[in-house]
Parts: C-alpha cells; structure tokens; sequence
C-alpha cells in the first residue's frame, strides 16, 4: 500500500463536500470535537484510498460499489478541525464518519495510508508494522473532545480532531521517551503536511484519573480527618506532587542546550496579554464575581514587583491537573501534553515550572468543591482539608530537585501565586462557556485572593532574616 502522497489525493470532491457539510449541519449538537455555535466555513476531502470488497469485507465482487476513505479537514472560526469518512459512491453517495458507525476497517485501511513514524524516527507504511499484522484495530471511548482506539491490546491511539493541536505533544512524549513518568510512545500518524493526525503510546489498562480515584475515597465528607480514606489521599496527593516535580527534572534533563530564562517583564507581558485576549476587564459588571475579577487581575500585577530575579524555562506540562494523572493500584503516569483545551489565540507560552505546580493546586480547590456545600461555600471542614491537600502537594513536590530550588526566594512564590490567579480567571471563563454551574469554584478563588498582596508584603518582611525562610515560603502558598 501507498503511503499518502499529495499530488495524488488532492482533486476536488465537490459532491464529499457537500455530504460532510450536511453532516455536520445535522449531527453538531453531539459532535464533541466542533464548537457547537461555530459555522463551517470550509471542507476539504483528501481522498486516502479506495477500498474493494476485499479490504472491506474479504471477498471481491465484479459488481461492488467501492468505498472511498477520505480525511476531511474543516474549517470553523478559523480554527481546522478533522474527521475520517467512508464514502459509498453509486446512484447515492452514502457517508459514514468512522468513529460514529465504529468501521473498524475502514480506520485500518485509513491507518495504512497515512505515514508511520516510530519513535526511532523511522518512517514506513502501517501495514509493514507488526502491531497490526493481525488487522486488530477496536475503538475507544473517549469523553473528551479527540478520538481514540487501540491497536491490538498492548497499544493506545488518540487521533487528533484539531489539525495541530499534536505537534506539542509528539514532541513532548518523544523528548520524555527514556522517563518514566509517562506512557511510552511508539509512534506518530502523519498527514501529507506531515501534522500529526493520531499518537501511538502504550496502552495504561485499566487505569482511572487520580481526580476520579480521590473523589470516590472522600465520598461523604462527615469526618474524613480522623478516616483511613482521607489519609489515603494524603498519600495520593503527595505522590502526585513528587511525579510532577521528577517530571520537571526530566524535561530539564532532555531539554537540548541552555535553558532559556524569563524575567519580570516577559511574565507581565504574557499575562497582560491573556487578560486582553480573555476579555476579563470588559465590560465587568458591579457584581461580587465582577468585583473579584478586577481586584484579582490588579493583585497579580503588584505582585510582579516581587519578581527580581530571572526564573529557568523549559518544555512543562502546560495543563496540569489531578485529570491528568493515570492511577492503577498506585502507579502513577502522567498523560495529555496538548496544553490547555481553548486555547487563547494570541498569547505565546509561559513555560515555567509554576505554572504546572499552579494548575495542580487550582486542581485541589476543584477536588474539595465537589463536596456537600453549605451556601455555595467550601464547608469549613473542608475548607480544612484543602489547606492539607495543598501542603500534602507542595511536600511531595519538594522531593523533587526542581521542588527543592522553587521555595527559596520570594519571585518564585510571586509567580505560583500570579499563575494561580491567571490560571483562575481561565476556569471563570472556561466554565462559564462550558460548565456554568462551576463558575463559583474559580469566584471561590478569586475572592480568596484580593488579599494576596498584603499577606505577601507581611510575609516579605519576616523571611530575609528568618533561618526558616523555605518553610515560611511554603506554608504562604499551601495557605
């Protein structure tokens, strides 16, 4: 079999155009992976290959209507999102998106069209892989906005609905492939633009995310201080800290040449620009949230002054949270290296450590809100129990050496607290768009915050002459 070429399979397909519009126009309400309030603005059909009776169903026939394979890119708000159709063509064109009607084989033979790399670097069509000498190609349910499926039992396979979205993260996993923190890759599908259209990692069987793991431990939140599930948490919790902080160390390890640094004024930027880009200053209303926000986004700003010296930067996570940490009876990989699900166009990458170690904690906040709440609030016990989810975090990721270096002088700090509050402005906005009944955890957050500045300025004071300066760092940020 060929692999895709694109002089080849770049003709026009008017009538396939048509088809995946009508398509689309019918079924966006339930498609996942395209905004729902997005118009498609154009489709483009590259025909994969023609399949016969043989590839389909394992017997010719002189009369068979051959089934087309096409890789349909379409545009919506600027954005180019992509879907794997079969297309019947005779006296009616009959459509079939292949994830919809599960065509197992119709994905094997798209699969064998499009180039493989290997983790080594070694490019060849699908068909020579061993993986699938046996065709064993099943689907994956996914609840999230790619596709997947498993190739034969060993092997895990997200396929990208958003054309670039898998640069980032074949690069990440291939700059990861000796740690062991994460999946091991296997391989990368490419278009004829050479984009990545699906990752190949090793399958983690029967896993759950450590948010779902936690959630069901607490269950009931009664007295879970003095319980054996609480302390279990704890344990969890401090582990996952420890993972992302040994995460940190390898991607500095790998990172090829000096590592580049980011001072005051890039950070200031950065955040001034996903403010702008956000629109979190406009039109605020005179509510409480709208209050939050305004008084939030000046709290980050002084807190820049904190900042003198320039922080380390290198590849991080870019969207880490407990969901993004695979469990099974304690073993611990984490996964997703796409950065954040809406992206904000627009505003360039902050890749610093605090960041992740931002998100994680933003995460806790999010695990203890799903508790019983007592007038739209945290319950005190709970309340409780954040502070030492969050100092179990900041323990475990000390163990690390990047946790060892990040509590030693006061920008450093400055910026988990900048990065929270950005990353908390994010989710109002996220939630709002998406899941309106969590808007209050990030207003939670928001509220917490306005007095940032002057519990910082206190605490300022006390740690250039305190021999216990780390601990004092520390115990700020947990709080």
């Amino acid at each position: 079999m060929a692999v895709l070429d694109r002089d080849q399979h770049s003709r026009d397909w008017p009538e396939i155009e048509v088809a995946v519009g009508n398509y689309i126009e019918s079924n966006k309400v339930r498609l996942r992976w395209l905004p729902k309030d997005s118009k498609t603005l154009k489709i483009t059909p590259i025909l994969l290959g023609t399949m016969d009776e043989s590839d389909a169903h394992g017997k010719l026939s002189d009369n068979c209507v051959k089934t087309h394979i096409f890789l349909c890119n379409i545009v919506c708000k600027m954005v180019t999102f992509r879907a794997l159709f079969s297309a019947n063509i005779g006296e009616t064109l009959i459509l079939s998106e292949l994830w919809d009607r599960h065509l197992e084989k119709e994905l094997l033979f798209a699969l064998k069209n499009l180039k493989y790399s290997t983790a080594v670097d070694s490019t060849y069509p699908l068909s020579e892989l061993e993986i699938l000498s046996d065709g064993a190609v099943t689907f994956f349910d996914l609840e999230q906005t790619n596709s997947a499926f498993l190739l034969g039992d060993a092997q895990f396979a997200k396929f990208y609905r958003k054309v670039g979205s898998g640069i980032r993260e074949q690069r990440l996993y291939a700059l990861l492939a000796q740690s062991t923190m994460v999946p091991k890759y296997l391989g990368t599908f490419t278009d004829f633009e050479d984009d990545p259209v699906a990752i190949v990692l090793e399958r983690l069987a029967d896993t759950r995310s450590v948010m779902d793991v936690a959630s069901e431990l607490l269950g009931d939140p009664g007295d879970q201080a003095a319980s054996d599930t609480f302390q279990q948490v704890v344990r969890i919790l401090t582990d996952v800290g420890e993972l992302l902080g040994l995460l940190h160390d390898d991607l500095q390890r790998y990172s090829s040449g000096d590592l580049a640094t980011s001072n005051t004024e890039s950070l200031r930027i950065w955040f001034e620009n996903r403010v702008a880009a956000r629109g979190d200053l406009d039109h605020t209303s005179e509510s409480n949230a709208g209050s939050c926000v305004r008084i939030s986004v000046e709290q980050a700003r002084r807190l820049l002054t904190f900042i003198s010296e320039d922080a380390n930067v290198f590849e991080i996570h870019g969207d880490f949270h407990l969901g993004q940490v695979a469990w099974n009876r304690g073993r611990l990989k984490i996964i997703d290296f796409e950065g954040e699900p809406a992206e904000i166009d627009g505003t360039e990458p902050m890749n610093l450590a605090q960041r992740d170690l931002a998100g994680l904690l933003r995460s806790v906040h999010y695990l203890c809100s799903s508790f019983v709440r007592v007038d739209g609030k945290i319950p005190t016990s709970n309340t409780d129990q954040m502070l030492l989810f969050r100092g179990a975090v900041l323990v475990g990721y000390r163990r690390s050496y990047t946790g060892s270096q990040m509590f030693k002088d006061l920008g450093s700090v400055a910026r988990i607290c900048i990065f929270e509050i950005d990353k908390a402005l994010y989710e109002k906005r996220y939630e709002e768009k998406f899941r309106p009944e969590l808007v209050r955890v990030p207003v939670e957050f928001l509220e917490h915050s306005l007095g940032y500045v002057d519990a910082f300025s206190t605490i300022a004071s006390r740690v250039w002459t305190s021999p216990d300066k780390e601990d004092i760092l520390v115990d700020f940020v947990a709080k």
